[in-house]
């Protein structure tokens, strides 16, 4: 399991080893040109108010003009004890991030890839 203990290097404070490590491999990257880290993407209801924000670890422009949504995770899982036997249970966390992600991807008709153990996670059922 990853340390909930943030880390902080060039002056931004990531959450994980794991998105910092992200990090530094987009900045080397030769076809990158700006990395936003932490960008806010609120979503709006009907009513034009605000009803819940998806902050994006990174918004990547790439010399080619494509601009590439990324969100680092630990996990998608966790094991629990249950009547002496592992279960294997798909992670809390996970599961919101994957609700508000389809929200914010239908509302600013983009795709977020999401980053597990420094790989985009190839989901069942992901159209995009």
């Amino acid at each position: 399991m990853k340390s909930k203990k943030q880390i902080v290097s060039s002056g931004i404070c990531f959450d994980s080893v794991d998105e910092m490590e992200f990090y530094y491999n987009l900045k080397s990257d030769k076809q990158v040109l700006s990395v936003d880290a932490h960008v806010d993407m609120p979503y709006i209801g009907k009513n034009g108010k605000k009803i819940f924000s998806l902050i994006l670890d990174f918004v990547v422009a790439y010399k080619n003009g494509s601009i590439i949504y990324y969100d680092v995770k630990g996990y998608t899982t966790c094991v629990k004890m249950r009547n002496g036997k592992k279960v294997v249970s798909t992670n809390p966390a996970w599961t919101l991030f994957k609700l508000k992600r389809k929200l914010i991807e239908d509302q600013y008709g983009i795709t977020i890839h999401a980053i597990v153990n420094g790989e985009i996670l190839k989901e069942r059922g992901r159209g995009k």
